[in-house]
């Protein structure tokens, strides 16, 4: 049968069966990269059903975010050994790098599982399920960016490895040079070690307001994270702003989170002309009596005096506690302040000229 004999002769030879293999492997690359994700979530499932075969109150060992890097990384495996079975007769430098570039792959996927793995089996159940480590966030947080920071290094040496065939003697070579990069980065490790010693000495945690001093004035708002380099900070603004860990390790740090209650200092200057000594008397009666009878202000931090003396005024403080909430406490002064002004109203006390000065 001649037809048949060509038809089998034209398949078998070198560049048809070239393409055929290639045409194979497409087919296989295609089925993969469908079915990467189907396996990879079945796979999690029978890993967390086992887990949790002996103990059904355990939370799941795998979250579905291990989804995405297992899903390649069972891409690049099975692709892989596949290509270790086809025989392609590869070039061998062709063959080396394509190998290497699998590797690398291997490497990246199998390092982001760790990742994914770190972050929310050891993390999100240290940090947030166990009530008991809430006080050291801080600690946590700063490990956590430690663990990404080395693996992020592993896979930068593995893949060096993979690519450079004399990485060791690479490496010393570059002793002198890494001398030099030492010394210039000096600053970062000055800023490692504040970071270590703002996670020893918790002058602040995630979450805590805080106010402090930066060579660009006067910064105040809510610590967002603490990292090896920097701690982030959301101001009142909703600006992010980014502070070196050295600038906060050497600063004086103002947290108003930890505060028990906060303070309002108004200084009142009565004018001269509308005051007597009796009036005076029952302005601060009526004043202690309004503050006691306030709720929402501490009654163990009232006090009215007769402080000082200006020109045509006389000059008194008011001092009270309120609730350590910033929005509440704002509320309450607005309050208070609003009952002190209809005071002086009925008992017809005017404030001098300038302005009432308010500490708080």
């Amino acid at each position: 049968m001649p037809v048949a004999s060509d038809i089998l002769s034209f398949f078998t030879t070198a560049p048809v069966r070239f393409f055929l293999k290639l045409g194979l492997a497409l087919l296989l690359a295609l089925a993969l990269y469908f079915l990467k994700t189907p396996f990879a979530r079945n796979f999690i499932k029978l890993v967390n059903r086992t887990y949790k075969k002996n103990r059904p109150d355990r939370k799941d060992l795998l979250n579905p975010t291990v989804i995405k890097p297992l899903a390649w990384f069972i891409f690049f495996l099975t692709y892989r050994i596949a290509l270790s079975f086809v025989p392609f007769n590869w070039n061998p430098p062709l063959y080396a790098v394509v190998q290497k570039l699998f590797n690398s792959a291997l490497i990246l996927t199998s390092l982001h599982i760790l990742y994914v793995f770190l972050q929310d089996f050891f993390m999100a159940k240290v940090m947030v399920e166990d009530a008991k480590f809430d006080s050291h966030k801080t600690a946590w947080s700063y490990i956590k960016n430690l663990l990404s920071t080395l693996i992020i290094l592993v896979a930068i040496l593995l893949i060096m490895n993979e690519w450079i065939d004399n990485l060791n003697g690479l490496l010393a070579g570059l002793g002198v040079t890494g001398l030099i990069v030492a010394l210039a980065a000096q600053d970062t490790a000055s800023n490692l070690v504040a970071g270590i010693a703002i996670m020893l000495d918790k002058p602040f945690e995630i979450g805590d307001w805080i106010v402090t001093e930066t060579s660009n004035g006067e910064l105040s708002g809510t610590v967002v994270s603490i990292g090896l380099r920097s701690c982030r900070v959301r101001t009142v603004d909703d600006s992010f702003v980014t502070v070196p860990n050295n600038i906060l390790g050497a600063a004086m740090i103002i947290n108003g989170t930890k505060r028990s209650s906060r303070m309002v200092n108004l200084m009142l200057p009565l004018a001269t002309e509308d005051t007597t000594e009796e009036n005076l008397k029952d302005f601060r009666d009526r004043l202690i009596q309004l503050l006691e009878e306030d709720p929402e202000v501490a009654s163990d931090g009232i006090m009215v005096h007769f402080v000082d003396y200006a020109r045509n005024a006389v000059i008194w403080q008011v001092r009270f506690k309120t609730t350590e909430d910033y929005g509440r406490h704002m509320d309450i002064r607005h309050k208070v302040n609003l009952k002190i002004y209809g005071l002086m109203e009925e008992m017809k006390l005017n404030l001098a000229s300038g302005a009432v000065k308010v500490n708080a």
